[in-house]
């Protein structure tokens, strides 16, 4: 039986002055979000993580002719989409990129109020972003506050809830099955290190005394063993589902686990003082 989406009649754009032409080459030239607050999406992958992350999508733009390789996204597309088969003459005026992707959007910019960075029931994890330099770290530092389950991100000029960019951090960043295999091979990798190097008996990596190494590996194992000396807010092992309990439970019985949690136990209490 065919969709509801594939019975939709697509609308035909092929005039240059049509309403909806002028409101993208505008934002097209402004670089910026439009009067009733819309967002412009280049590629299909933006309007799939738009989709995913409950961004609604009132408008898409498509160059005729390209309907087979968009087929799948035209066929998901919510009811309420109105889309729209555009000329390539015209098409080629509304995009800013040289090698198009055949695709345009309209989305609904996100509005985020105070309770969506504060929710209710637990303790909120703001990120405070100010004088960013380098756009590249930008991706590694919302990967670690998303790790650490943070509600929101405050910039000079920006903010951004996580519910409206969660879906385009998981693809960008591979956040799936395989990656989760992936990075936990890794782990197992470093634990099984960390254990060779223990096997002389030794009571830390470097010997006999605590050093830089030490308090590095223990910071950077703490996710997966959980300490409870941890200092900072992470999630109690009785909230975990029984399959994350389980993964904790094999990383905290390996010899590098033991080590983590021992140095948690012994160590952290001095590392504070040191640092007061």
């Amino acid at each position: 039986m065919p969709s509801s989406r594939q019975e939709t009649v697509h609308r035909k754009l092929e005039g240059h002055h049509h309403r909806l032409a002028k409101t993208v080459r505008r934002m097209v030239r402004a670089g910026e979000l439009c009067a009733d607050g819309l967002v412009l999406l280049e590629t299909a992958r933006m309007v799939e993580d738009a989709l995913g992350s409950g961004v609604p999508v009132p408008t898409v733009l498509y160059r005729a002719g390209t309907e087979p390789r968009l087929a799948r996204l035209l066929e998901n597309l919510p009811k309420e989409t109105t889309v729209y088969a555009v000329t390539s003459k015209v098409f080629e005026t509304l995009t800013t990129t040289e090698t198009s992707a055949g695709i345009l959007a309209l989305a609904q910019e996100p509005r985020w109020r105070e309770q969506d960075l504060f929710p209710a029931g637990a303790p909120p994890l703001i990120l405070v972003l100010a004088g960013l330099q380098d756009p590249g770290n930008l991706g590694t530092i919302l990967r670690a506050a998303e790790a650490f389950g943070a509600s929101g991100v405050e910039g000079a000029a920006f903010r951004v809830g996580y519910a409206g960019i969660r879906g385009l951090m998981r693809r960008g960043m591979q956040v799936n099955r395989e990656g989760a295999a992936r990075s936990r091979e890794r782990v197992l990798g470093v634990f099984r290190e960390v254990e060779e190097r223990m096997a002389d008996g030794r009571r830390y990596l470097t010997g006999d005394r605590f050093t830089a190494a030490d308090l590095t590996f223990a910071a950077l194992a703490a996710p997966a063993v959980l300490p409870r000396e941890y200092g900072w807010p992470l999630p109690p092992f009785e909230a975990l589902t029984q399959a994350m309990q389980s993964e904790v439970r094999h990383f905290r019985d390996t010899v590098a686990g033991e080590l983590a949690l021992r140095l948690y136990r012994e160590e952290r209490s001095h590392v504070l003082a040191i640092g007061e």
